[in-house]
């Protein structure tokens, strides 16, 4: 799969652009996006120089979008797209796939809570269409990272069915369009953490917040653990974060590294 991030990083209406190597500014985007849209599921397209955006909480409706909208780098402009979700959702994930498209999956809708279903898009013609196979979990504020293999692994999330985080993980297949629960659960249920694919093809999973609404209990987390995907299991990394972390980022620098960041506070642990 070709490697694709923006050169920029994309805001609501701002971007922000390497001046030198060692400044940076924002500078504002001159048109806006269709919809208002808090956490919406965004992903770089193959092309390197496009992004889509997908649903997202629109406070001035009350509700989650179905809209989708595309930033084109080249012109530094918002692209409404054709394309709608089949359903509106917020805290989903998108990943982009081997062929260029693009999975939309999980996430939150006003009317079905937390959702267990996942869509493609197409940026070649501009369209999304639903994938038939349900996935194994209905999952929001997850994480889900895309393997070298071409798949996709989803990791924990929120499910307001089952009233309360979970730890279990599955892994999406492009080629059969099929969910599978991989082999074990992570060692810890968790939502809003944060995950990121290592060098050697292992995945990092750090942080997050338990929940369990049936025993009004809830702890933000400062464990990380390690998923292999040539064993599908995961282990637990020794030692803990120096702060629990709810929402944090996960982001590979070299020389393998990681670089959280969660609020005003930040970690980096070699």
């Amino acid at each position: 799969m070709k490697a694709s991030t923006l050169c920029r990083a994309i805001a609501l209406a701002a971007v922000l652009s390497p001046a030198s190597a060692q400044s940076y500014h924002w500078a504002p985007v001159p048109n806006h996006m269709r919809d208002q849209r808090w956490s919406p599921a965004a992903c770089a397209l193959s092309d390197g120089k496009t992004a889509v955006i997908a649903g997202g909480y629109s406070y001035s409706y009350g509700y989650c979008v179905n809209t989708i909208d595309l930033f084109d780098e080249s012109t530094c402009l918002f692209v409404i797209s054709r394309a709608h979700l089949t359903y509106p959702r917020d805290f989903a994930q998108a990943n982009l796939l081997p062929n260029g498209t693009v999975l939309i999956s999980g996430g939150f809708n006003d009317v079905w809570a937390s959702l267990d279903v996942a869509e493609i898009y197409d940026p070649s013609t501009d369209t999304c269409k639903t994938v038939t196979c349900k996935m194994n979990q209905h999952r929001e504020l997850f994480q889900a990272v895309t393997l070298r293999d071409g798949r996709v692994l989803l990791t924990g999330g929120l499910d307001l069915w089952a009233r309360g985080t979970v730890a279990t993980c599955e892994i999406f297949d492009p080629q059969t369009c099929l969910f599978t629960p991989t082999a074990e659960a992570m060692r810890q249920d968790r939502f809003g953490h944060a995950a990121c694919a290592l060098p050697d093809g292992r995945v990092f999973v750090v942080g997050g917040t338990h929940w369990n609404l049936r025993k009004h209990e809830t702890a933000v987390l400062d464990s990380a653990e390690i998923y292999d995907p040539t064993t599908e299991l995961f282990h637990t990394v020794k030692g803990h974060l120096d702060v629990a972390r709810d929402r944090p980022t996960a982001t590979l620098l070299p020389p393998v590294k990681c670089w959280f960041l969660a609020a005003r506070v930040r970690e980096a642990k070699q």
